[in-house]
């Protein structure tokens, strides 16, 4: 049947807002073609060349044309692919531009950045986050503390830090300012030999497990708790830490299961020591925040470092690490 009228410009929209969601797929496209192999732009991502093939195959699919034409011994742009390759030069220009823009605006004398972060996010995100960061602007130095999601807020209120980038707890929106930066997913997960993970299992039934939970004023917690707490559920905490490694460590001593954020747990998933506790129609996700406090006029270092992670931001951690990772 024949699109016409509105339904035309619905698909069009459409397609507009595929392309938007699908950056990281149009910078691998960008790459095989400037390099003219799959091969070569895996290597300069950092992945496998399956998982580039993959990644251009989704963004045809995205966009509903054919860009590549694989040969024996080479590959080839389609005309569309062409078309669509002069604007990934643009839009690589003007990363290169901001880039610039970024350098340019780090030409102050040497400031210091008080930023606060979860324990978790600390030793993940942070270092890679911050490594492209300061790579553009030298001339600021970083102090990092890393406190529970409430602490973060009070710290901010009594103007300890200057940003925080948080997983979201309330917070009173006359005094916090926040941009949502990404969400992650929040697994319950269980030692690979658990019986938990051998059929799905109910909300209801898993609450009557033994449950090791973070402590009171984490934003993980916070978040698992509240929605079993309108499920009418009362969870049997046996055990709550401030560490995500020591839940991780009695997870492996079977003492029970957790519920963890997917970036606390993705080489324990990988190596298969841990597995996920299938729930049917259950997805926990944790929204991270970039909090700031309204009123008081931002710094110079402070309003740069939020445009910087305003242009990072994404809708899953998950993209955020792959973004980061083609940066270096």
């Amino acid at each position: 049947m024949k699109l016409v009228g509105n339904q035309c410009r619905v698909k069009k929209m459409s397609a507009m807002l595929n392309v938007f969601n699908n950056l990281n797929q149009l910078y691998s496209f960008y790459l095989v073609a400037k390099l003219g192999s799959f091969s070569k732009a895996a290597e300069k991502l950092c992945v496998t060349e399956p998982a580039v093939s993959i990644q251009i195959g989704k963004l045809e699919q995205s966009i509903g044309f054919k860009l590549i034409e694989r040969g024996a011994k080479q590959i080839s742009l389609t005309e569309k692919g062409k078309i669509v390759f002069q604007y990934c030069e643009k839009m690589a220009s003007i990363v290169s531009e901001l880039s610039q823009y970024v350098r340019q605006t780090c030409k102050y004398d040497s400031y210091v950045l008080n930023i606060g972060t979860t324990k978790s996010l600390a030793g993940k995100l942070l270092p890679k986050l911050l490594g492209v960061y300061l790579r553009s602007c030298s001339n600021v130095s970083l102090n990092l503390a890393e406190y529970s999601s409430e602490e973060l807020l009070k710290g901010l209120i009594e103007n300890k830090y200057d940003i925080a980038i948080s997983g979201r707890v309330p917070y009173d929106p006359k005094i916090i300012e926040a941009i949502h930066f990404c969400d992650d997913i929040i697994y319950p997960v269980a030692h690979s030999s658990s019986p938990l993970l051998k059929r799905p299992v109910a909300l209801e039934e898993l609450s009557k497990e033994p449950l090791i939970v973070r402590e009171k004023g984490s934003a993980a917690r916070y978040n698992t708790m509240d929605h079993m707490i309108h499920k009418g559920l009362k969870p049997m905490i046996v055990m709550e830490s401030g560490s995500t490694d020591f839940i991780k460590e009695l997870i492996r001593q079977k003492r029970g299961y957790s519920f963890l954020p997917w970036f606390c747990i993705t080489e324990e998933l990988s190596s298969g020591e841990f597995g996920i506790i299938q729930i049917p129609e259950l997805e926990l996700r944790l929204p991270i925040d970039i909090l700031y406090l309204k009123g008081p006029e931002l710094t110079e270092a402070t309003r740069n470092f939020i445009s910087f992670l305003k242009f990072i931001k994404r809708p899953l951690l998950t993209e955020i690490f792959q973004y980061l990772e083609q940066l270096g």
